[in-house]
């Protein structure tokens, strides 16, 4: 095995291909990367079971071979190394690596025992979305997404695809939950896609949007035997589980009426959850809303550091209320608004709240009150 490539085309796929290995492997085999020159191509693929990526790079291959090798070593060699040609050649069972002023050599291991990686995708059963409806749209919710295992149907997005209907178009909604807070979002299509809903991973979702930058469209499989996704997004194809289960029926749950209805400027909005943080803290990350008339109330008090009272103006239609929320919550919900003002829709005290985005009218996230005790 003998090629030749550039340094800076390496290095950005060994920084993509680095994220798919697992702290801790189960098989010693998935501490590597897999090193496939032909043609005038070479492959780097790596897997952690879950999800895997298998890219290429443009290549001057003298003898054709396979092989894997240590990828975090790998990976801090060629972040050091200098731009321009790399030279590698396999001798023995070694990977000897040359750079205008270094040489080096580190262990390769047989691929027999690496596992199978997509690395092409079904044109006749694929679709195609592009970057801007996908990547930017998918990180106005993925936040609300649950990290906790132990319910694996809100560790993912589901994807709902409704097809068009006299003159309503096609779309497409994510929806991600973890059980306090739920965010919604729906694109519309220029055609329908034929695919039942799926519910992808957290992380596989985190890496479509940080790969999505290198490309303008995104080509999706769904492969149902396997329980699988595969994804191109220009030269690679990232792979992930499908997760099992129904996600649950959060319609219901979406309030139809409220009571009261608040128009406040994010920014002052911000300050003040970021005022009432600082004593809420040690205290479950509780701030207490009190709406009035003309403004809104955050109140905050912790065991250690006293207590603080802010307001902030507000249009408030509607009747007063006090309400809790986790100020986290909020804070990450403010992160996503394009707009300069958020509104507010609430029915009581113990039902969900409604927060949107005036500008992103296809855009709903609700976040669940925290009931205390007065």
């Amino acid at each position: 095995m003998l090629f030749q490539v550039l340094q800076e085309d390496l290095i950005k796929s060994v920084n993509s291909s680095i994220r798919f290995i697992a702290a801790r492997p189960t098989l010693p085999i998935l501490s590597n990367f897999q090193l496939i020159a032909k043609g005038s191509t070479l492959h780097i693929q790596a897997t952690n079971l879950e999800m895997s990526i298998a890219d290429k790079i443009g290549a001057s291959v003298e003898e054709e071979g396979v092989i894997t090798i240590p990828a975090k070593i790998f990976h801090e060699i060629v972040s050091n190394l200098p731009k321009g040609k790399l030279k590698f050649e396999v001798i023995k069972e070694e990977l000897k690596i040359e750079a205008s002023d270094w040489k080096g050599k580190i262990p390769t291991s047989p691929s027999n025992d690496f596992p199978k990686i997509p690395d092409s995708i079904d044109e006749k059963k694929s679709f195609t979305l592009n970057k801007e409806d996908l990547a930017k749209n998918l990180s106005k919710i993925l936040f609300s997404a649950s990290l906790d295992e132990t319910r694996p149907v809100l560790a993912g997005v589901l994807f709902i695809f409704t097809k068009s209907q006299a003159k309503d178009p096609s779309t497409l909604t994510f929806v991600a939950s973890d059980g306090y807070r739920l965010s919604k979002k729906t694109i519309k299509l220029d055609k329908d896609i034929q695919s039942k809903n799926l519910i992808i991973p957290r992380p596989a979702i985190a890496e479509i949007i940080k790969q999505s930058t290198e490309s303008s469209a995104i080509t999706f499989e769904v492969k149902e035997d396997d329980n699988q996704i595969v994804v191109k997004i220009g030269d690679a194809y990232l792979s992930s589980r499908l997760i099992d289960g129904n996600f649950p029926e959060f319609e219901k749950i979406i309030p139809v009426r409220w009571d009261t209805k608040v128009n406040v400027d994010k920014n002052d909005l911000g300050r003040g959850v970021k005022l009432a943080s600082v004593f809420a803290r040690d205290s479950g990350n509780i701030i207490k809303m009190a709406i009035a008339q003309n403004n809104i109330e955050l109140k905050s008090e912790g065991t250690k550091v006293g207590n603080q009272t802010g307001k902030i103006e507000a249009k408030v239609d509607g009747s007063p209320l006090e309400i809790s929320f986790n100020y986290k919550f909020i804070e990450e919900f403010l992160n996503v608004v394009e707009g300069d003002s958020v509104e507010i829709k609430l029915t009581d005290q113990v039902s969900p709240a409604i927060f949107a985005d005036p500008l992103n009218p296809d855009f709903l996230h609700l976040i669940m009150p925290v009931v205390t005790q007065n």
